[in-house]
């Protein structure tokens, strides 16, 4: 997040100035989290798994995860319409992350799809994530 970047956004949003001082914040943090080179990689595993990404995350946008089913073929990348890195709790999404852990197999793609769908009016329309 890049508090230069937001902010020359300010016209785009009434949620600038707050968005603003969070990436600074998240700046502060980040400098300051240890970085330990043994939990960078490619990650390669059959175990299914839901990536839920905002249009609009700036911190995880969903390009980060579009590679994803390349090494884990059992990977399911949900994107959401406008959704920023804290994507809202709805009702929807609850149910599908229930049924996917309950179940303990592949997502169902269509049920994922017609929630996130759903989503989009939710949202403030936020610039794309770069």
């Amino acid at each position: 997040m890049n508090p230069a970047k937001i902010a020359q956004q300010a016209r785009l949003s009434l949620f600038t100035p707050m968005m603003a001082g969070e990436a600074a914040w998240q700046q502060h943090l980040c400098a300051l989290w240890p970085h330990d080179p043994g939990v960078s990689g490619v990650v390669h595993s059959t175990v299914p798994i839901v990536f839920v990404n905002g249009t609009a995350d700036p911190t995880d946008p969903p390009a980060n995860v579009a590679a994803a089913p390349a090494t884990m073929p059992n990977a399911l990348l949900v994107t959401i319409p406008g959704g920023s890195h804290e994507v809202a709790p709805s009702n929807c999404l609850a149910h599908q992350a229930t049924a996917f852990i309950q179940a303990g197999k592949p997502a169902n793609r269509a049920a994922w799809a017609a929630c996130a769908r759903t989503l989009g009016h939710k949202y403030p329309a936020f610039p794309p994530a770069p």
